[in-house]
């Protein structure tokens, strides 16, 4: 893993919100197939923008990878999607949440779910899990899913 470079302060706080109004901070939940049949589960942190700079300055502080997002039309501008994933998030997080309002309750969400079910725990991998740390994951999973809905019960950190 290559060190973090020295980042201001203030970044972390940009960073911060840009996640909370473009990004998404979630568990991603793969469909099951014949190799796990249970689906797999995966932290994910991930920001898109039709404004390179934007994912390009989000990589360099986190590192993850951008790629760039199909145009569904010709009349759309290009967008790019940088994203991080498994372990890399905690950083990503510890980094932000002194900043995140809206998106605070999720950043939280999700690093007590890697600290219970990271990589010590079978990492995503829930064909490898016991019944009941498969159930766990699954409370995670309903419990960010419920934090995502929009609506007038909205999330937690919502301004309504």
């Amino acid at each position: 893993m290559t060190e973090t470079p020295q980042i201001d302060t203030h970044w972390y706080a940009w960073a911060a919100g840009i996640i909370d109004g473009e990004g998404i901070v979630t568990i991603y939940r793969h469909l099951p197939r014949a190799n796990h049949p249970r689906g797999a589960t995966r932290p994910l942190v991930a920001v898109q923008s039709s404004t390179p700079e934007i994912t390009d300055r989000l990589m360099f502080m986190f590192g993850g990878s951008v790629y760039p997002i199909k145009a569904r039309n010709s009349n759309r501008v290009p967008t790019y999607r940088w994203q991080v994933g498994g372990p890399a998030i905690v950083p990503v997080l510890e980094k932000v949440i002194p900043w995140l309002t809206i998106k605070r309750a999720h950043a939280e969400l999700l690093i007590a779910f890697w600290a219970e079910c990271g990589l010590k725990h079978g990492g995503h991998k829930e064909k490898f899990m016991s019944d009941a740390n498969y159930a766990r994951r699954m409370e995670y999973v309903d419990q960010i899913r419920s934090m995502q809905m929009k609506g007038p019960q909205g999330a937690p950190g919502t301004i309504q």
